[in-house]
């Protein structure tokens, strides 16, 4: 049951869970790997994808880019951006399988393999998600976001001690980084660690007292720790009393599962 609840809470991007990279989501010229500058004509057909996305036009957006990479797979840029357009759609195993092919031609490449993490861990392939990850670190021995999503994958898992360790890690290199220290806290309130998990939430909600998501996590290990109506009270007008009930229901099957690890 862990596996069901925890990407609710769990953050692979800053205090968010976004699929692909935000570089990948900004306009950017259509650059295939192989070109010295980008081509004018994919560049207004970039544009025309970007117009299509802001207006709702999904299926026009998704045949730009299954056409420019039908002329060009190769091209990175493009496959970033079919993925974030498939993950917006909730179509998570499909984002990931077209990275893959990607990564076939180019099975270092960063981007690729971050994007590619976190689509397979949205859609609940664990093991790829963390091949991937594993696969980051080895090109990019720090790379922050790659150390989040391979202590996701731990969480996921159930291996709470390797998931912070991930976290701390990629807290030495990015102290204020947000998903790993909300991830950090939800871990350690996984394993018991109640009171350590409260106090980190509730200084990340400090920074960010807006954010809707950490005051929820912050619910989400109160509840764990027992406290009910404190739950309750930061949850507030944010959930109907049925959704409530099954968050802290969620919180109760975290909590037997946590005392289990």
């Amino acid at each position: 049951m862990i596996r069901l609840v925890l990407p609710i809470a769990l953050a692979l991007v800053g205090a968010g869970c976004a699929t692909a990279s935000k570089e990948a989501a900004a306009p950017k010229p259509a650059m295939s790997p192989r070109a010295n500058a980008p081509s004018p004509l994919a560049d207004a057909r970039m544009r025309l994808a970007n117009v299509a996305e802001a207006n709702a036009n999904l299926d026009v957006a998704s045949e730009i880019y299954r056409t420019a990479l039908a002329g060009d797979p190769n091209n990175i840029d493009v496959r970033l951006r079919q993925a974030n357009l498939l993950a917006s759609q909730g179509r998570f195993a499909e984002a990931a399988a077209g990275l893959e092919q990607g990564l076939k031609v180019r099975p270092q490449d960063p981007a690729l393999l971050l994007a590619a993490g976190r689509a397979r861990v949205r859609s609940g392939d664990i093991a790829a998600a963390r091949g991937h990850f594993q696969q980051l670190l080895k090109v990019e021995q720090d790379h922050v976001e790659g150390l989040n999503g391979l202590g996701v994958t731990a969480d996921l898992a159930g291996e709470h001690a390797i998931a912070q360790r991930h976290y701390a890690r990629a807290l030495r290199s990015a102290p204020e980084h947000p998903g790993a220290r909300n991830n950090l806290a939800l871990s350690l309130a996984m394993s018991g660690k109640v009171p350590e998990a409260t106090e980190g939430l509730g200084a990340l909600r400090a920074t960010d007292a807006t954010s809707i998501p950490i005051r929820h996590n912050l619910a989400l290990a109160t509840a764990m720790g027992g406290d009910l109506a404190g739950a309750r009270r930061l949850l507030g007008s944010d959930l109907t009393p049925a959704e409530q009930d099954a968050f802290l229901a969620s919180a109760a099957i975290l909590r037997s599962g946590g005392a289990q690890n």
